[in-house]
């Protein structure tokens, strides 16, 4: 009797099945071995590994066990159809090294968590669409951003560093061009990311005023707005700025360098890790010439490999060193929003999940929220709410819905809030992209219906005192495609705190 006699057909198909099955976990077992458990020698860093829901929790207890702890952040597949909330994980580097470089390629959906206030490293994030630019070559643009930011670090720092200080990681699609830049200047970071961000905003508004600039006259150079050191020393013409100009989805000028990444407790993605459902990890980039330098190891019997040092070097947060200079710079007047400085910040709020002080304004939101945008845009729902009653509005933080009046569209990444005005009995728009904050925007005043209303509100309260609020969560400069709901409420008990801790 034959096999298939015996077995029948589909008996003999499913048997197939099974060992092509077999055959393909044998291969992946023999790709990806079993991880092995860490043991830590006497003197290596702590061995503390530990999972928290909430950005605030993860932050307390790494501060309160060791120095040598650090926060990540990362997707969970678990937790991806819930409005694309991300868990935290306290570890040491080199425990979470040892399990991070084993994991199979589609598990690292993992983010160096910046705290705030941490030393750092200057960072850039730079993209374009392929589309939209088919003739901009993005190695030639890096190239020219280098040049310009060295150039720059010399006349404002005296930093010295060259192409070579650079490491460049690369992520990009045939669809986008996406690289991250880690600058590592000889015995200097900056003092935090925030002011880092000062830096990077002031020398890229200056690439902008000098393009639009000549783009006016139509002509070639003959009184830059630039320093004329700073073009000599990165030996560059006026013309080559234009690199580092792109169009974007609606065909405007802008940046290929991302202006949104300098905010406090920043998610910024790991070398080797991609966001969850691509398929595009952070790795060297072809025209890397960055070299890993091996340093000090605090353990002593283990020197780092060459690619956990590549990965050591790829993070933002700097250890700081004795006589290192920590390089600072103020935030430019003329980006400042003077209705949300650190001694305007209202103090009198309150803040939650569930329902408000006012749960029928909530419920007229929430299903505002909804239909927001119209047709073709998801409902939207309200993460978090916060009420001033020093201002009375309450700021809703919307998830699912990104569209914005400004653009007419759907935000790729940032978050949009929706905030009710009490005593104008009116309620708008606003969001945490940078372009729509640069203008201070708001979508017209929609009216509240006075059965959601309370019945008697203060006059007090002067008419320009009802923005402060809002402005002060823009002030935080949160960007919500990459931080959860815990980050609001981290710059919420800023606020709380700020009579009693000095601001920096």
């Amino acid at each position: 009797m034959d096999k298939t006699s015996f077995y029948g057909k589909k008996g003999l198909a499913r048997a197939k099945n099974w060992k092509e099955r077999l055959r393909s976990k044998e291969h992946e077992f023999y790709l990806q071995p079993a991880l092995t458990q860490y043991r830590p020698k006497l003197d290596s860093p702590s061995a503390h590994w530990k999972i928290f829901y909430r950005q605030k929790e993860a932050f307390h207890f790494a501060r309160s066990q060791s120095k040598e702890l650090h926060v990540f952040a990362f997707e969970s597949e678990t937790f991806q159809q819930k409005g694309g909330q991300r868990l935290y994980l306290v570890a040491s580097l080199e425990h979470f090294w040892h399990y991070y470089q084993g994991m199979n390629r589609h598990q690292r959906h993992h983010y160096e968590l910046i705290p705030e206030g941490a030393v750092c490293r200057l960072y850039f994030d730079l993209e374009f669409q392929r589309a939209e630019n088919p003739d901009k070559d993005g190695h030639s643009a890096v190239a020219v951003l280098i040049q310009y930011i060295c150039a720059c670090l010399k006349k404002r720092f005296q930093v010295n560093c060259c192409e070579k200080d650079v490491l460049i990681l690369d992520a990009s699609t045939p669809s986008k061009f996406s690289q991250h830049l880690i600058f590592h200047m000889a015995g200097a970071a900056f003092k935090c990311n925030v002011t880092a961000g000062n830096f990077v905003h002031s020398v890229m508004r200056l690439v902008l005023e000098e393009v639009n600039s000549q783009t006016c006259a139509k002509a070639e150079l003959t009184n830059s707005l630039l320093d004329e050191q700073i073009l000599e020393w990165s030996g560059l013409k006026v013309e080559q700025l234009k690199e580092l100009i792109c169009k974007d989805k609606d065909g405007k000028d802008s940046l290929i360098v991302d202006l949104g990444v300098y905010t406090r407790n920043r998610n910024f993605r790991l070398y080797l890790s991609c966001k969850m459902g691509k398929n595009n990890p952070l790795l060297t980039a072809a025209q890397n010439q960055f070299c890993c330098h091996q340093k000090k190891c605090k353990t002593r019997f283990i020197k780092p490999s060459t690619q956990q040092q590549l990965f050591l070097d790829s993070l933002v947060t700097a250890s700081y060193e004795n006589g290192m200079r920590i390089l600072t710079c103020d935030e430019d007047p003329r980006l400042r929003n003077t209705s949300s400085q650190h001694s305007d910040r209202p103090t009198d709020f309150l803040e939650g999940f569930q329902s408000s002080p006012y749960p029928e304004v909530d419920a007229f939101i929430s299903e505002r929220a909804k239909r927001w945008g119209g047709e073709g845009c998801p409902p939207g729902s309200v993460r978090q709410w916060v009420y001033f009653s020093h201002g009375q509005i309450i700021i809703y933080n919307i998830v699912r819905n990104r569209w914005c009046a400004n653009i007419g569209r759907m935000h790729k990444s940032n978050k949009i809030m929706l905030i009710a005005d009490l005593k104008h009995r009116v309620f708008y728009q606003k969001c945490h992209d940078p372009d729509c904050k640069a203008v201070n925007y708001k979508s017209p005043d929609e009216a509240l219906p006075r059965n959601v209303l309370p019945s008697l509100f203060s006059e007090e309260v002067a008419d320009e005192d009802l923005l402060k609020a809002a402005n002060e969560i823009e002030a935080q400069e949160l960007n919500f495609s990459d931080v959860n709901e815990e980050d609001l409420l981290n710059a919420m008990e800023e606020v709380e705190g700020a009579k009693t801790a000095p601001v920096e």
